[in-house]
């Protein structure tokens, strides 16, 4: 009898050992189920702001486009003031950079003024490849009208 009270003892510690490791490996499906769940809502947040930026970005690519369209048509018209430069009408001016700043400057390589820190962050891409003009429409006693124009429809 004592042999079936061990095969009985070694038995019940095997089953018993069994059951622990089943025990562990649901406690992990639950905690790694939970972890899914908790990916599976932070995938849908993060969906959810994707479609959101998505939309912003589609509308600054659309403001962005009406805005250089409206260049491209009319441009922009800057005015500097006039310290006896030898500019006349028409004359085509030129953007020179120095020192991560944008200059208006003459046929002559006179700078005239500081192009606006807008118009060069805007456009920065357009006016380093070139792709404007700058004719000076008007010049008067003491300010010259410049119009800026992107696209080079040379």
């Amino acid at each position: 009898m004592s042999n079936k009270n061990i095969d009985s003892e070694i038995l019940n510690k095997y089953i018993e050992s069994k059951q622990n490791i089943i025990n562990n490996l649901d406690n992990n499906r639950l905690l790694l189920e939970e972890e899914i769940n908790r990916k599976k809502e932070e995938i849908n947040r993060n969906k959810q702001i994707l479609q959101k930026q998505k939309f912003k970005k589609s509308l600054l690519k659309d403001q962005y486009n009406s805005l250089l369209r409206i260049l491209k048509e009319r441009g922009v018209i800057i005015y500097i003031k006039d310290n006896n430069y030898s500019i006349r009408e028409w004359d085509n001016l030129y953007i020179k950079k120095e020192k991560n700043k944008n200059f208006i400057v003459s046929k002559n390589g006179n700078v005239l003024n500081e192009l606006d820190e807008r118009i060069s962050k805007v456009f920065s891409k357009e006016i380093s490849s070139g792709d404007y003009r700058l004719v000076v429409t008007r010049v008067e006693n003491k300010k010259i009208k410049i119009q800026f124009f992107i696209g080079n429809d040379k």
